[in-house]
């Protein structure tokens, strides 16, 4: 699983129960059907490495919420992907409004 966090730094993001719960054949399955994300949505892109962590802060969670809706556009209504990045952008808008980050770390 990922877990995703919003919260104002590292240490917080870890000692929160996360917002989000990735399961890893939803995310596999995602970012093996979108090879093209390096180009089209290189801030999303950054998630590709399942083991690692990423932040997204700042102007990068005003890019990812673009990105998120370019993608959101191609995929089924009813599809776990979009189900997926639905969730992503509503934390980005919650981390935004907040003024907080989010955290997507490998549990």
């Amino acid at each position: 699983m990922l877990d995703v966090h919003i919260a104002d730094s590292f240490d917080a993001a870890t000692r929160n129960e996360p917002i989000i719960r990735i399961d890893l054949d939803v995310y596999t399955a995602f970012f093996s059907d979108r090879i093209d994300l390096t180009e089209t949505c290189p801030t999303l892109q950054r998630m590709n490495d399942y083991f690692s962590d990423c932040t997204f802060a700042g102007h990068d969670l005003q890019n990812l919420v673009m990105e998120i809706d370019t993608i959101a556009q191609k995929l089924a209504p009813d599809s776990p992907h979009r189900a997926m990045i639905t969730q992503l952008r509503e934390a980005c808008r919650t981390a935004i409004n907040n003024d907080d980050s989010i955290f997507v770390l490998c549990d």
